[in-house]
């Protein structure tokens, strides 16, 4: 079994090394323009108020929103 690397896998690690190099950084917008008007709808299988549904709002916002200044 030949486990020396081809000139096919080779000229393609090349290839993909020079397009990474050679593409610019992209600049979006910014954290609190993307949020901003948004609606966020959680589902949470526990009825509301109980201690499940506070845990699991809290959680799934903290992980998924930024800071607020």
């Amino acid at each position: 079994m030949h486990m020396g690397i081809t000139r096919r896998s080779a000229l393609s690690g090349f290839a993909l090394a020079a397009a990474t190099a050679v593409a610019g950084p992209v600049f979006g917008q910014s954290v609190e323009k993307f949020y901003r008007g948004k609606t966020v709808t959680l589902v949470v299988s526990a009825d509301a108020g109980t201690p499940t549904d506070v845990s699991g709002r809290i959680r799934i916002l903290t992980a998924s929103c930024p800071p607020v200044d």
